[in-house]
């Protein structure tokens, strides 16, 4: 666990967002929903390598 400013955070990032979300005004929130959203359908763009291993163009 890792205190900042005096903020237990844990190593489960949901449960952060959870824990910091309400010492932030509407206008942070907002941007930190939109930052997360980006982050989440960024990650859905991005190819995965075949399992088993093989290179597939």
């Amino acid at each position: 666990m890792t205190v900042i400013n005096g903020v237990n955070l844990t190593g489960d990032s949901l449960a952060n967002i959870h824990i910091m979300a309400p010492m932030l005004d509407e206008s942070a929130r907002e941007k930190a929903l939109a930052y997360m959203i980006g982050l989440i359908t960024g990650a859905g763009h991005v190819k995965q390598p075949p399992e088993d291993g093989s290179k597939k163009s």
